[in-house]
């Protein structure tokens, strides 16, 4: 076989496996399908099977209405990780602000706490170096803001703000 014909098979062989490993990857850190609904089944809550259309999940009658003929697929909610541990003095002083967040937010922000001395694997995951950690993360799953340390409520709020929490 010609030398230049020969480099020419490997390099396309080369770009080939590079593009299916590109591929795998993008298919990877795509979020996983949207959760469907059986056919009869009514969204909990609600008195109407009209909230449930194509099999997708649940979305309230204004949700459908503004959806049109596509349907509704709902989009992951912005998310507030504190990761930190209880009987740890800061994390301990995070706590109320914690629970007046998910009071204040609830179905605007998912605030979730890891105690990650009870499970370490969150702290792991999200490479964090002290508690407590504070973790933003957009509704796209992408990570906006960190903080180390306790964190003011009122210096929670305005990055709430700009990641579009009102």
């Amino acid at each position: 076989m010609n030398p230049k014909i020969r480099w020419a098979v490997i390099g396309l062989v080369v770009v080939a496996v590079i593009a299916g490993i590109l591929v795998k990857s993008r298919k990877a850190d795509s979020p996983p399908p949207a959760a469907t609904v059986q056919s009869g089944e009514c969204c909990p809550g609600s008195d109407t099977a009209a909230c449930c259309q194509n099999g997708i999940a649940c979305a309230t009658p204004e949700e459908m209405a503004a959806a049109g003929a596509e349907g509704y697929v709902p989009k992951a909610l912005p998310r507030m990780l504190e990761l930190g541990s209880v009987g740890c003095k800061p994390c301990d002083m995070m706590a109320p602000i914690i629970e007046e967040l998910k009071k204040d937010y609830a179905g605007k922000l998912s605030v979730e706490f890891y105690d990650v001395r009870k499970d370490p694997a969150p702290g792991r995951e999200h490479g964090i170096r002290v508690i407590p950690t504070q973790i933003f993360i957009g509704g796209d799953g992408k990570e906006m803001f960190r903080h180390e340390g306790f964190l003011p409520k009122e210096e929670i709020l305005p990055i709430l703000a700009q990641m579009g929490v009102k």
